[in-house]
């Protein structure tokens, strides 16, 4: 019982603890080809402070900055811009959670960014499907206000369901 433990660990592909940090930085260059030059300078300097010191927050500035750069382009429902921002500031969210709680001195396994990544396309899918028809919107005359608040007021029931259902417990 003296000798060296020869234990072994399969824990599959494992990636640096730093990854998410890094992804960060990398998902907010992004707004170069996004927003004017000046917010995209802030957002990603705010992104490196955010992978350096991740308690610090800055990886949601520089969402925030994403999203603000984002109101200097007039809003259409034919700009990918718009559509591109909103997929890039929720996936700056998402990984920037995981930066927080993720030692970037160890590793991790690679399958650990699978379940976050999922959940983030599954909420893109509606996410933009409720921008395109708030960018179209202003194109919809309305004549009436009533039929337009009926819709709205089923449209808010519907979301409140799909948030109750998400938000029950498994079984």
């Amino acid at each position: 019982m003296n000798g060296p433990l020869r234990a072994r660990v399969a824990a599959g592909p494992l990636v640096p603890g730093v990854l998410p940090a890094l992804l960060v930085v990398a998902v907010s260059c992004a707004a170069f080809a996004l927003i004017p030059l000046v917010p995209a300078l802030i957002a990603v300097a705010l992104a490196v402070v955010g992978a350096v010191i991740p308690s610090s927050l800055a990886a949601w500035g520089a969402a925030l900055m994403i999203g603000f750069g984002q109101l200097a382009h007039p809003p259409a429902v034919d700009d990918w811009r718009s559509y591109a921002a909103l997929a890039v500031v929720h996936l700056i969210h998402v990984l920037g959670g995981l930066a927080m709680v993720v030692d970037p001195r160890g590793t991790m396994q690679a399958r650990v960014l699978r379940r976050p990544l999922l959940r983030w396309l599954w909420i893109q899918l509606p996410a933009q499907a409720v921008l395109a028809a708030v960018l179209l919107l202003p194109r919809v005359p309305v004549n009436d206000g009533g039929g337009f608040a009926v819709a709205a007021a089923l449209c808010l029931c519907a979301a409140a369901v799909v948030v109750v259902r998400l938000a029950s417990p498994r079984r």
